[in-house]
């Protein structure tokens, strides 16, 4: 039997969305009157029979991807669709149809399939976990056991949209540089690799002493087709170990464990690494997840290897009936001693998620003016360093043109 959606008005006037079973729209709309309500909108939704077998992805499904900005987004819609009234599986039927990626269409043909059997969200969310991770679920559990599931939706999405948008500035603030850098470095092979070998033959044969500049630079322009492929070699090589070295876990905590200590950015890691727990942690806290499921999803959800080794440490010290600030005291090449004292200033007072959610808004401003600090201080060095190589190459090879006419002319 199909389905259809409607929009109507109660008694009181209130609007109300959802769907209604009928074998033609004229006997839902019949049906719909018997209820005391007046219908403002109704169309066939399918039949919800046609949904109840999960479907499988093609090939091409299967070969795509779905972003962690599609994720947000498609959650942010269907917290929007759910305030307003609409029923879940309508949400999702909707949400189906209006996106135009493959692998998000299957998933939510997936999701649909599942709760129209009589499934939790979060338990058909657990179906994708490269999709939807175990914060998203947590919350999504919390949200179905309170009766508040759209709100669960809009604070996890908040926290995930603040999360992206900590990433871009950090990724905006480091990739330029590294482009202005690439693109000089650019020049100056160009410069030495193809420019200096044709002039070296006619720099030769005029004979006559060169200045050292000159020297270092016909030397480096000889030598260039030699070295670049082996030099081009090894940065693969070392970019190889360090990709590798990143999937092992023990290699991996002591890179991380580095990363915080590195000059310049390391505290912009730090910062970002404290943003990221304090929010997250708190907001799990807030919602009424137990404590050690709240570590064990931080845990999961943090990228750094060392924060995961202190969360562990945490939750095998609840375990045991301790409290939660020691491991983070304990822990100060990870996280700042202000951390584990506002930890245990919460346990003292019952506001450990009140006190991370302060400590969470103090490191995000620390963090914005290092990034600032950062821009400020890479850019001029960056523009002198550079600046210094490409004039040292351009005044060499102005120098060996102007010994040579000068010889010349001679």
């Amino acid at each position: 039997m199909p389905s259809f959606f409607y929009t109507a008005l109660d008694p009181r006037g209130k609007t109300v969305k959802g769907t209604i079973s009928g074998a033609t729209i004229t006997e839902a709309a019949r049906t719909l009157r018997s209820w005391g309500l007046s219908i403002t909108a109704l169309e066939e939704a399918g039949d919800p029979d046609e949904g109840a077998s999960a479907p499988s992805p093609d090939l091409l499904t299967s070969l795509s991807f779905v972003t962690q900005a599609d994720v947000v987004l498609l959650l942010k819609q269907m917290a929007a669709m759910l305030r307003s009234g609409i029923s879940l599986v309508p949400t999702l039927s909707l949400l189906e149809r209006q996106t135009s990626r493959r692998k998000l269409k299957f998933i939510l043909a997936r999701l649909r399939s599942e709760v129209e059997t009589g499934k939790p969200l979060s338990e058909a969310m657990a179906l994708f976990p490269r999709t939807f991770p175990s914060l998203l679920i947590s919350m999504v559990k919390v949200g179905e056991t309170t009766g508040l599931l759209e709100t669960s939706l809009e604070r996890v999405t908040a926290l995930w949209e603040e999360k992206l948008g900590l990433f871009r500035r950090i990724l905006s603030t480091l990739i330029y540089p590294a482009l202005v850098f690439a693109a000089a470095l650019g020049a100056v092979a160009f410069l030495v690799g193809y420019v200096v070998p044709k002039l070296t033959p006619f720099v030769k044969s005029m004979g006559g002493k060169l200045t050292w500049n000159v020297e270092i630079l016909l030397a480096a322009g000889a030598s260039f087709p030699v070295l670049a492929p082996k030099i081009f070699a090894g940065v693969a090589l070392v970019a190889g170990l360090f990709g590798l070295l990143h999937y092992l876990p023990g290699p991996r905590y002591y890179l991380d464990l580095a990363k915080l200590r590195l000059p310049l950015i390391g505290s912009v890691f730090t910062s970002a690494l404290v943003v990221h727990f304090a929010r997250t942690f708190s907001l799990l806290l807030e919602s009424g997840v137990p404590v050690l499921d709240s570590l064990r999803i931080t845990e999961e959800s943090a990228s750094n290897y060392a924060a995961k080794k202190v969360l562990r440490e945490m939750a095998e010290r609840v375990l045991e009936g301790e409290n939660l600030s020691a491991p983070l005291l304990n822990a100060t090449r990870v996280f700042p001693p202000v951390v584990g004292t506002s930890v245990r200033v919460g346990e003292e007072t019952g506001g450990v998620d009140t006190s991370l959610a302060m400590v969470a808004r103090m490191y995000q401003e620390l963090l914005e003016v290092r990034l600032k600090q950062l821009v400020n201080l890479i850019e001029p060095a960056l523009i002198i360093f550079l600046g210094g190589i490409v004039a040292f190459v351009a005044s060499a090879m102005i120098c060996a043109i102007i010994s040579s006419y000068g010889r010349l002319a001679g």
